[in-house]
């Protein structure tokens, strides 16, 4: 995931929520780089070809056989891990609000 190395590589904390409700069955890339593994079309009617690069379809630089889940089985892991880093909370300063005499001599705030 080209953002998550982008943070860490600014020193930015990275937080990644979750997948979604899709969750790869296969990784032409990682598991099968001659692609005499393929999973057929129509093995599951929930499933599908998914072209990282772009698009649907087979074909293409990254391709992935995805079946739809649902969330909490799609899960949150990335790499192997979760990313639960979150940027710290800063305290904004405020500019000091006037409260002395104004045109007129009457304090802001004051009726007149």
């Amino acid at each position: 995931m080209t953002t998550r190395r982008e943070f860490l590589a600014s020193g930015v904390p990275f937080f990644f929520k979750q997948w979604g409700e899709w969750a790869t069955e296969y990784d032409r890339d990682r598991n099968d780089p001659d692609w005499r593994r393929c999973p057929p079309d129509n093995q599951h009617p929930s499933a599908r070809y998914l072209n990282l690069a772009g698009g649907h379809g087979f074909h293409g630089e990254r391709v992935v056989y995805v079946r739809k889940v649902g969330k909490t089985v799609a899960g949150r892991l990335l790499d192997g891990r979760t990313w639960d880093d979150m940027p710290s909370a800063r305290t904004a300063t405020l500019p000091r609000r006037e409260t002395g005499p104004v045109a007129g001599g009457q304090p802001k705030g004051q009726p007149a």
